[in-house]
């Protein structure tokens, strides 16, 4: 696990009790150039990012850690979050 620091203003900081989370992530692969419409909205201490959210949609969110594993206040809030866009 490692500490990623969210981004003021996007959908992860709404749904966190702070601007800095640990995280669970194994990725061995990561976003190098973001595409159409996506913004960076947390990132690692080395800089790689580590969650993305969309531009053009309500609710777009993507992180490089494994949110359902629920370690934290951000990932429950995540998951009760999605629900309630989908339903």
């Amino acid at each position: 696990s490692h500490p990623v620091t969210i981004k003021k203003g996007t959908i992860l900081r709404s749904l966190s009790p702070s601007s800095e989370v640990m995280v669970n992530s194994t990725h061995h692969q990561a976003i190098e150039n973001l595409g159409k419409d996506l913004i960076a909205s947390a990132y690692a201490s080395d800089g790689i990012i580590e969650a993305v959210e969309s531009k053009s949609y309500k609710f777009l969110v993507g992180v490089q850690w494994h949110a359902e594993y629920l370690n934290s206040q951000l990932d429950e809030n995540l998951f009760k979050r999605l629900i309630e866009a989908s339903s």
